[in-house]
């Protein structure tokens, strides 16, 4: 009977202990200015509200900046327990990862170009042709998903878009020297590349064109060695600490 219990034990005690070690959450890396120094991150506040949420949850966990990525290799490597705070939900994803519910809801999403580039952007008749134009050539970011409908409109383009880091590129500079002439984007990111790389307003200009698709919404994801009775505490706890969207930075 003791040999038993003993046995007991030893079997459930580690499992008790791991599940006591915080959880590494990565948060999306912020963008680095010309200083080096990180800007403001990619959804302001969300970090601090989610804290709230994982401490309403009784969850403990990590945070860790880490490029978006270097997040979505780890994941799809499954090797450990970890999630990703405030990334778009696509079907790619999905057979890697379990996802949680909606925890924002990005701004709506524009095009952004040079002055002279949306004079021609406004000439079309959606948004769909806007980027398909073999005319217009598309900056996006390496690794970062843009929503489904989006990222499946970049997949159908005529050429390949430019691909730029997601840390450390400097955009607005890109469109500037005519490396592309569009990227998507939101109008608080485009106010805060304007101000961070000093151009002057009326430079770039955000266009809306019809057919844009709604805003996506952001999750927490994990990797499939997260139990999914953890993600779903985290879900229970949601609605008791409600999303405020925070003003442009």
């Amino acid at each position: 009977m003791r040999s038993t219990l003993f046995s007991l034990l030893i079997l459930v005690g580690p499992a008790t202990a791991s599940a006591a070690e915080p959880m590494p959450v990565h948060v999306l890396e912020a963008p680095r200015g010309a200083d080096g120094q990180p800007q403001t991150h990619p959804v302001t506040g969300l970090q601090e509200r989610m804290q709230k949420v994982f401490d309403a949850a009784g969850l403990a966990v990590r945070f860790e900046p880490v490029p978006l990525r270097r997040s979505l290799q780890a994941l799809s490597r499954n090797d450990e327990a970890l999630c990703v705070l405030g990334v778009f939900r696509t079907p790619e994803r999905e057979a890697f990862g379990r996802y949680s519910r909606p925890v924002a809801l990005e701004e709506q999403q524009v095009l952004i170009a040079p002055a002279r580039v949306a004079a021609q952007l406004r000439q079309l008749a959606t948004a769909q042709l806007a980027l398909h134009d073999s005319r217009l050539q598309l900056l996006v970011y390496e690794g970062v998903s843009y929503g489904v409908e989006l990222d499946r409109w970049i997949a159908l383009r005529p050429q390949a878009p430019v691909r730029a880091s997601s840390g450390t590129a400097r955009a607005l500079p890109m469109l500037e020297r005519g490396h592309a002439d569009l990227m998507i984007g939101a109008r608080s990111e485009l106010e805060a590349m304007r101000r961070r790389e000093g151009y002057p307003m009326g430079r770039f200009e955000a266009v809306l064109l019809p057919g844009m698709p709604a805003p996506p919404t952001r999750h927490l994801l994990c990797s499939r060695k997260v139990d999914p009775a953890w993600v779903a505490r985290f879900d229970a706890a949601l609605p008791a600490v409600p999303w405020q969207p925070q003003p442009p930075p």
